[in-house]
């Protein structure tokens, strides 16, 4: 095969060049495509002439960046089942119907194909769910298998649904247990803050009574100590005015001169 019959194929120049850029790159490892649209020149040119190591390279590349039209579209051009259905699976799911440029590239076939399977599966249709499992079985057209899987899928729901019934149930009675819990120690605990109201209050008034009684003993020791301090100056009054009128008389008797009573005083004179 001569070097122009090798280079004709269903590529251009620009696929060509890409092609070439990632085949001997100035840089080991590093390469300039980085978009879909240009590892997809990369992928052309090296599964058309069978470059399977740069072809595993460029599919590497498109795979994290890929869209599910992408994914159909190369998975069927270069021979990767696998992406056509995990695209055609990404497309079923996804609410965004498909757009006029998206028709355009997947074909009139996958795009029918593909319609039909998102009106089967939508809420309300006999095989409304999103299992895998069903879209494959759909798109091969096995409508026995499909029914097989939704009925499993249908009783793995209700096994779930009753799982988590009983989790519920369990979640609930954990909560009214604690709940209970809760009031009981909230009313333990008002007992016990009533209580000590109640001690420190009892206290506090047994703390007055003991203190008013203190004063009023003090208030009555005061006054028996003024009294007997006032009856015993009284005393001392009548003892100085004896000892006078016996002086008087040892002196020779009572003078004739009038005068008035001494007038005995019957509290000590300040000072005293």
């Amino acid at each position: 095969m001569g070097l122009e019959a090798f280079l004709q194929g269903d590529f251009n120049d620009t696929d060509l060049e890409r092609f070439l850029a990632v085949l001997f790159p100035s840089v080991y490892g590093q390469y300039d495509a980085s978009s879909v649209e240009e590892w997809a020149s990369v992928l052309k040119v090296a599964h058309e002439w069978e470059f399977e190591s740069i072809r595993k390279l460029a599919l590497a590349q498109i795979e994290p960046i890929a869209t599910a039209v992408d994914e159909v579209v190369f998975g069927k051009g270069y021979d990767v089942p696998a992406w056509t259905e995990k695209g055609r699976i990404r497309l079923c799911r996804r609410e965004e119907p498909i757009t006029p440029e998206e028709g355009v590239r997947l074909g009139l076939e996958e795009v029918l194909k593909i319609s039909d399977i998102r009106q089967r599966i939508r809420p309300g249709n006999l095989f409304a769910v999103v299992d895998s499992s069903v879209i494959r079985a759909l798109f091969s057209g096995d409508l026995h298998d499909v029914k097989n899987i939704v009925h499993k899928s249908e009783v793995a729901i209700k096994s779930r649904l009753t799982q988590l019934k009983e989790e519920l149930d369990r979640f609930t009675r954990d909560q009214e247990n604690k709940r209970i819990l809760a009031q009981k120690e909230t009313r333990r605990v008002i007992a016990e803050e009533e209580a000590k109201r109640t001690r420190v209050k009892s206290e506090t008034k047994s703390l007055s009574l003991n203190a008013q009684v203190e004063r009023d003993g003090i208030k009555a020791e005061t006054e028996r100590i003024q009294s007997a301090h006032r009856i015993a100056w009284v005393g001392i009054q009548h003892q100085q005015e004896s000892q006078t009128r016996n002086g008087e008389d040892r002196r020779g008797g009572k003078t004739e001169t009038t005068r008035c009573p001494t007038r005995i005083q019957t509290n000590p004179p300040e000072g005293k």
